[in-house]
């Protein structure tokens, strides 16, 4: 009777690597789209709008604002910070640190508060107002805009996200450790990417669980040039965070890395868009 238990432990053990590893459900229009991508310096499918995307000089606002601005230059791919509220709602905002910051909320207790209350702080950078986003908000905009991805990290709640976003396949959601990049494929949660450190476990890691969607530093882009590029001839999708710099995605876009993470790019120029005359905005990754 134990050796019969053990023996269907097994088999499911082995069923289960054996769909998560090979017939794991990615979106393939997206992984075609990204390997199309390659070499293409002007692509739409090579840049990602870093937080939202920069706008008016400011970074990491991952507000209503900076995506419409993204949308409207031409990215397809957008990443945006999500949080979780205590009341299970999804808010786009980088860390609670800086949002409390932001809004003069008590440290200890901004994670206790609910959305409604933390969208009644006044979103001000700069003297400029910008808009929360938040689940809803997400949604309309990406099932009003159809060839949209997202590109997701900081959030760990891989069932919310399925529940609360209506459009599951055009979600890259960034893990950290193979426990987490494990698990977001077992909720089928959108197209998980391994986030790669340093080390030769990272590639064991790869190699192991055939690993398709990567992101990575630009320093170790830079570092490990000759992995990366052994990647992308396999066929898997690389994303490095994060570069404004000219020199850097000419060498490495569709050689070593699919994508980049990018504050001020202006895809259709392919150059870093310098807001009024500040060249340190577009400085090297």
């Amino acid at each position: 009777m134990i050796k019969k238990s053990l023996i269907l432990i097994l088999l499911v053990f082995l069923s289960t690597y054996i769909y998560l590893i090979f017939f794991y459900p990615y979106n393939k229009e997206i992984l075609n789209k990204l390997k199309l991508s390659d070499n293409s310096f002007y692509s739409e499918y090579s840049y990602i709008a870093h937080a939202g995307g920069g706008i008016e000089g400011n970074t990491y606002t991952n507000s209503k604002e900076a995506l419409l601005q993204s949308i409207n230059n031409h990215f397809k791919l957008i990443e945006i910070d999500l949080l979780v509220t205590s009341d299970k709602k999804i808010l786009g905002y980088h860390d609670w640190n800086s949002l409390s910051e932001m809004c003069n909320f008590d440290k200890e207790k901004i994670k206790t508060f609910k959305l409604d209350l933390i969208k009644k702080c006044n979103f001000l950078l700069d003297d400029k107002n910008y808009t929360f986003l938040d689940d809803q908000l997400i949604n309309k905009i990406f099932s009003e805009n159809d060839k949209l991805v997202l590109v997701t990290d900081k959030i760990s709640d891989f069932s919310l996200i399925k529940k609360k976003f209506d459009f599951n396949n055009r979600i890259i959601v960034e893990t950290f450790g193979i426990n987490n990049y494990l698990k977001a494929k077992l909720y089928r949660v959108g197209n998980p990417m391994y986030n790669f450190t340093i080390g030769r476990r990272n590639d064991w890691y790869v190699k192991m669980f055939n690993i398709k969607f990567i992101a990575t530093s630009a320093d170790n882009v830079v570092r490990y040039r000759d992995l990366f590029q052994k990647y992308i001839k396999e066929g898997r999708i690389i994303f490095a965070y994060s570069s404004n710099d000219t020199n850097f995605n000419k060498e490495n876009i569709g050689s070593t890395v699919s994508a980049v993470y990018t504050d001020f790019w202006n895809i259709n120029l392919g150059k870093c868009s310098i807001i009024n005359n500040s060249p340190d905005l577009c400085v090297k990754y």
